[in-house]
């Protein structure tokens, strides 16, 4: 039973390999078209240099986003190793919060509320968290990209069998919300609903979540929008 079990893995292992390949080939090929399709443009190009410097736009551009892709693929498949430090995880939201509101990513359009208990120690990867934070971030604001609220919580989850409990981080948006049918995929590497997305975001949130002890999920909240809900392992002070 135990040998059928590690075939079985194997070809589990085998299975996503593939499907991640398959995504990897699929995302890269619209860009090089794109690429190839600019060149031969230039090629035949007699002196026009306002078109011109569009398809050197359009190159400079999709090169760029091949490059993020390649970088959002090999954080997915080679995450970092945590470095773990006690760590205040509200300042830490704070201070995150604080640079995506000073990114182009952020809108004077969105109403920002957040509820954060402060202190809330825990043991875990400053670094890696703020990458997840961000973009958690970064899918709630491309959903009320026209305004909206986003809501950003953390408290402490009491665990429900008496053990060690939790730090719980909530964002939430007042979006659509997910559409119920693509709730089981949310986590799935290239899953996107969005004409310009990698798939690769809450992906790579999840796969940092998984490996720094904690867990991630994605639900519709009851009042409406989309809510993302993350718990790892509460650190009280001694």
């Amino acid at each position: 039973m135990k040998k059928i079990e590690e075939e079985m893995k194997k070809v589990e292992g085998l299975a996503l390999v593939g499907e991640l390949a398959a995504g990897v080939a699929h995302e890269i090929r619209n860009p090089l078209a794109s690429i190839s399709g600019s060149i031969e443009m230039l090629k035949e190009m007699n002196g026009n240099k306002e078109f011109s410097s569009r398809l050197m736009d359009i190159i400079i551009a999709e090169v760029e986003r091949l490059n993020q892709l390649v970088n959002d693929f090999l954080l997915f498949a080679r995450p970092k190793r945590a470095n773990y430090v006690e760590i205040d995880l509200s300042e830490l939201i704070s201070e995150t919060l604080e640079l995506f509101k000073n990114s182009p990513y952020w809108s004077h359009k969105i109403e920002l509320k957040t509820h954060l208990a402060a202190p809330l120690p825990i043991y875990s990867d400053p670094e890696q968290l703020k990458q997840v934070i961000w973009n958690l971030l970064l899918n709630a604001c491309q959903e009320i990209d026209g305004g909206g609220t986003l809501e950003v919580s953390t408290r402490i989850e009491e665990a429900m069998d008496n053990s060690v409990p939790n730090a719980l981080i909530q964002i939430r948006d007042s979006g659509n919300g997910f559409p119920e049918e693509n709730l089981p995929k949310i986590f799935t590497p290239f899953f996107t609903t969005k004409e310009d997305g990698s798939g690769l975001g809450l992906a790579i949130a999840k796969r940092i979540v998984d490996g720094l002890g904690g867990s991630i999920t994605a639900e519709n909240h009851p009042q409406g929008g989309a809510m993302i809900t993350i718990l790892l392992p509460y650190h009280p002070h001694q």
